[in-house]
C-alpha cells in the first residue's frame, strides 16, 4: 500500500507538473497571436492611411486639373469662394494659412485674431456675387458682395479681395480689412 500511496503521490505530482506546462504553453500561444493581430491591425492601418493620402493626391489633382482648365476670372473667384468656404466651414486655419504673409502680419498676426475677425464679419451662410475681377500686374482684384443666404436680418455688405496666384491651386488673399 505504501507503493502505492507514493506512486500516487508522484503521479500526482506529475500530473501537476504537466498541466503547469499546458498552461504555460497555453499563455505563449495567446501572447503570440496578440502580437500577431496587433501586427495585422497596424499593416491594415499604415494600409488605410497610405490610402487615405492616396485619394487626397488624388483630389487635388484632380482639383488643380479642373483650375487649369478654367479661364483666369473663373479661377480667381474659384480661389475667393475656397477661402469664404473655408470660414463657412469654420475651417479658419485653412483660411489663415492662405492669407498673404504681409497682410496677416499688418492685420491678423495670431489665428485667434483672424478667427475673431472672421467670426464677427462674414455671415454663416455666406453667398458671393462677384462684381468684378481685374488683373493688375501679377495680382487680381475682386470685388463680391456677401449676403447671408438664410438669414434675411444679415446686411449685405461689398468686399475686396485681392488675389496672387502662384500656380493652379496656389494662391494667397488679402482683403479690405475693417
Amino acid at each position: 500500500m505504501e507503493k502505492t500511496k507514493s506512486d500516487s503521490e508522484k503521479l500526482k505530482k506529475i500530473l501537476r507538473i504537466i498541466l503547469l506546462v499546458i498552461a504555460i504553453l497555453i499563455i505563449i500561444v495567446l501572447i503570440v497571436l496578440i502580437r500577431i493581430n496587433k501586427s495585422k491591425n497596424t499593416t491594415k492601418v499604415q494600409e488605410a492611411s497610405t490610402t487615405n493620402e492616396e485619394i487626397e493626391k488624388q483630389n487635388e489633382n484632380a482639383i488643380t486639373t479642373k483650375i487649369t482648365n478654367m479661364s483666369e476670372e473663373d479661377r480667381v473667384e474659384s480661389y475667393v469662394g475656397q477661402f469664404i468656404s473655408q470660414i463657412e466651414s469654420q475651417d479658419y486655419e485653412s483660411a489663415y494659412n492662405t492669407l498673404n504673409e504681409n497682410f496677416k502680419n499688418n492685420y491678423f498676426k495670431t489665428l485667434d485674431d483672424f478667427k475673431n475677425y472672421a467670426e464677427n464679419k462674414y455671415p454663416s451662410n455666406p453667398s458671393l456675387t462677384y462684381e468684378s475681377v481685374k488683373r493688375m500686374g501679377e495680382v487680381y482684384l475682386v470685388q463680391a458682395k456677401i449676403n447671408d443666404v438664410i438669414n434675411s436680418d444679415f446686411t449685405e455688405f461689398t468686399q475686396r479681395f485681392v488675389v496672387r496666384e502662384n500656380g493652379a491651386n496656389d494662391y494667397v488673399i488679402s482683403f479690405q480689412a475693417e
